[in-house]
């Protein structure tokens, strides 16, 4: 069954109102619970193979959610915060930002400089690159991922919608990548606990 886009329209109305503010998530399901029109099939339980037993429409709602932050509609700059999209994106030039991450790759992995893991102090490798794909290896693990163009054309718009800036953990859940998107992109810093693009 396909997604119900009012469950959308309805938090992004309760995200209207409360602009510049981001609204915490579980103001977003009060919200849409006292006013969307929940059928039958809205509050059965949905039951994750590993997870809480929720009402279908709280976990609909999640999926339009992400759905909609990968559209660049809305933005997650803080985890469980949601919010109105505020960034510029008309000359933001993914192709050059991914490219100079490429040439920095290669500086890396010629140097054998590691990346340190910004969340757990670890160390990453870069194992290799191409013009629209890094990948890289974590050091304990050995575990490979790949940050492709499209991964990280997709996070750094996230954090150009968020005004330039959002909580360190949000660019990606996962630390590796996340942490090595930071090292290889020159427009990157991070001030504290948040990553702030400097255009």
């Amino acid at each position: 069954m396909a997604l119900d886009q009012r469950l959308l329209e309805c938090a992004i109305e309760k995200l209207r109102l409360d602009v510049p503010n981001e609204v915490h998530i579980t103001e977003l399901y009060r919200y849409v619970e006292s006013n969307a029109d929940l059928t039958q099939h809205h509050l059965n339980e949905h039951v994750q193979l590993a997870g809480q037993i929720e009402p279908n429409w709280i976990h609909d709602l999640r999926n339009l959610l992400q759905n909609a932050k990968k559209k660049g509609i809305i933005i997650n700059p803080k985890q469980s915060y949601w919010g109105i999209s505020r960034g510029d994106l008309t000359s933001l030039d993914l192709e050059r930002i991914y490219d100079a991450m490429v040439k920095n790759a290669a500086i890396f992995r010629r140097k054998r400089i590691k990346i340190e893991n910004l969340r757990d102090g670890s160390h990453i490798n870069i194992v290799d690159y191409n013009t629209t794909v890094i990948t890289i290896c974590k050091d304990d693990s050995n575990r490979e991922y790949q940050l492709s163009f499209e991964l990280v054309s997709s996070k750094i718009s996230h954090l150009v919608n968020c005004g330039g800036s959002a909580d360190l953990g949000i660019l990606h859940r996962w630390s590796a990548i996340e942490s090595s998107i930071i090292a290889l992109c020159d427009q990157l810093n991070v001030e504290g606990k948040s990553i702030i693009f400097t255009g």
